[in-house]
This record gives C-alpha cells, structure tokens and sequence, in this order.
C-alpha cells in the first residue's frame, strides 16, 4: 500500500525492537558506495539478489528496526529498500518486500 510519499507501508520492523535485515537498491555504484560510507560499518556492499532489480547491480545489506529512522538524505540515495522475512524465501519474492521507493 503506497502513500502520497511515495513510502511502501508494510507490517516490517513495526515494533521498535525488532530488527530485520534490509536491502537497498540503487541507480548508480556511486549511490551505492556513498550510502555505505555514511551508513558505516553496519553496512555491507553485495551484488543485488536476482529477485530484485537495480540499475546498477548493487545493494546495501544492512540492519534495523526500521529504514525509516535512517536519515532522510541518506534514504534519498536509495532506489528502493527491502525487508526480508525470515521463512518465506520460497515465495516468489523469496522473502523481500519492499519498505521504501522513492
């Protein structure tokens, strides 16, 4: 379900406890490389699961309860972000959902 910003609600990380691991998508390695540089070392770079698509061919795996807390120009860089379900790797998604798109 999308809202008038463009975010993708789901039920991903609602709690504040809860940490899920997320990918973000990216349009250029650019992008991808300066999100993980501000992002830290809680980020690591790897190429995009086949299950999603990016311009580029890398994505940022990081963890959090929840993307929305990240800042907002560090989430600007991002395509999309996914959340992944743990259990649910055999949809056909394999276990992602997206979170986020700008």
């Amino acid at each position: 379900m999308e809202n008038r910003d463009n975010k993708v609600t789901s039920g991903l990380g609602t709690a504040s406890c809860n940490v899920v691991q997320y990918v973000a998508t990216f349009e250029n390695h650019y992008k991808a490389m300066l999100f993980k540089k501000r992002m830290g070392q809680g980020c690591v770079l790897k190429p995009v699961p086949r299950l999603l698509s990016s311009s580029c061919g890398t994505a940022a795996f990081f963890q959090g309860s929840s993307p929305m807390s990240l800042d907002p120009a560090l989430l600007q860089l991002a395509d999309s972000v996914y959340g992944f379900e743990e259990g649910k790797e055999g949809d056909k998604n394999g276990g992602y959902k997206e979170v986020y798109r700008q």
